[in-house]
């Protein structure tokens, strides 16, 4: 009996789990990923509570998962960096309109970490010639939005 109330407080418990997960990811492709992931974990607890009451051993996958979760783990930090990448993009687009400008290069260098941490290391921002006077107020508004440094320079034509 013990091993019923186990295998139902098991799949109890990654419902719940699953819930919550599913409500709190972001919108988009990530969120298909989450989901995915859901349902695996869902799937798997439903059949290691149907082999707690039929005494089926489930073969050992342990070494053939490692690889596909070193896979997943880099293209969910690519799915970030790029994330990363268009919003800070956005937010100084939206900061060069408010000065009317419309063609400019932005760049974002970003870093990985040993440990996975991925960290902005450099906003690079080019405007017109012709926003030469308005260089340090973009500057300025930028960097305030951002919360980090940026650096804005003038392109050549």
């Amino acid at each position: 009996m013990s091993a019923v109330k186990g295998a139902l407080l098991a799949v109890c418990a990654v419902c719940c789990i699953s819930g919550a997960l599913g409500m709190l990811s972001p919108s988009g492709s990530y969120r298909r990923a989450v989901r995915l992931c859901v349902s695996l974990m869902v799937l798997l607890a439903v059949v290691s509570a149907t082999s707690a009451f039929c005494d089926i051993k489930l073969p050992d996958c342990s070494q053939e998962v490692d690889g596909y979760t070193d896979d997943l783990s880099q293209a969910v930090r690519e799915m970030v960096i790029e994330n990363t990448r268009s919003a800070i993009a956005e937010q100084v687009e939206e900061v060069l309109r408010q000065f009317e400008i419309d063609e400019c290069e932005i760049k974002v260098q970003m870093n990985i970490s040993d440990n996975g941490g991925i960290s902005v290391s450099q906003v690079d921002v080019g405007v017109p010639k012709s926003c030469a006077d308005e260089q340090w107020q973009i500057k300025d508004l930028i960097d305030s939005r951002l919360g980090l440094y940026a650096d804005v320079y003038i392109m050549e034509e």
